[in-house]
């Protein structure tokens, strides 16, 4: 009763995303608006190289964020070491960010795949974006989320992203198209969506639509403009 309360004593709510806003004019008789996140594109720094790959070399995959269960991570290590036995496709993995990173160190050794992994570790943003851009795709198959502002930033600069149908995620992601999107903890779909992504074709296609979708959604000059037509309609009302 509190809740039901709670959604109809403002004048307007903001949701973070469409699909919260379908969600809550269930209980909401107020105006309810659903917007994306953001971040601000003018600030990435441009790619200073750009080698291009052709399919059957080595691809890298990123993941960008705190390592754990919840994020996917050791789905993602079970996957390398699959994939490490495998002659048609030999794969490098960037894991930028903190975490239990001994643990994960100890584990990749286990699995013998500790050569084919780079941990960085606490980074800069500076550094972050070097990182992304020395990646053929971002990966992210999280077992929940909102909407992580990691894969916008990969959106943003035309990585295709492999994630999970949780949360906001499949409203960012349209699989096949701007991205490829699997169940959360399906290891073997995980290691497929991978296997596609020797393609260098597919990679281009799909990083492309992932750019210009970021351009248009998640810019935060796209926000604020959002954010003034709704008050401006609230102190007109």
């Amino acid at each position: 009763k509190l809740i039901r309360w709670s959604l109809n004593v403002a004048d307007v709510y903001l949701l973070q995303s469409p699909g919260l806003k379908k969600w809550i004019d269930q209980y909401s008789r107020k105006q309810t608006y659903g917007l994306w996140n953001s971040i601000d594109l003018a600030i990435i720094p441009d790619r200073l190289f750009s080698p291009k790959k052709e399919s059957g070399q080595i691809i890298t995959g990123i993941t960008v964020g705190k390592l754990g269960k919840n994020k996917g991570t050791y789905d993602i290590l079970d996957a390398i070491e699959y994939l490490q036995k495998k002659d048609d496709i030999k794969i490098e993995w960037i894991f930028a960010g903190t975490g239990n990173i001994e643990d994960f160190r100890d584990l990749a050794n286990n699995k013998g795949i500790a050569n084919n992994i780079v941990f960085t570790g606490p980074i800069s943003d500076l550094e972050k974006w070097k990182f992304l851009y020395q990646a053929d795709f971002f990966c992210l198959p999280s077992y929940a989320e909102g909407q992580p502002i990691s894969i916008i930033e990969a959106m943003s600069i035309g990585l295709p992203v492999i994630s999970t149908t949780v949360g906001s995620i499949p409203e960012m992601i349209t699989d096949s198209i701007n991205g490829l999107l699997i169940p959360p903890g399906n290891v073997k779909m995980l290691v497929e969506a991978i296997e596609k992504m020797k393609d260098h074709n597919l990679r281009d296609s799909i990083g492309k639509l992932a750019k210009e979708n970021a351009k248009l959604r998640y810019d935060h000059s796209v926000l604020c403009r959002n954010l003034v037509d709704i008050y401006n309609n609230l102190i007109l009302s």
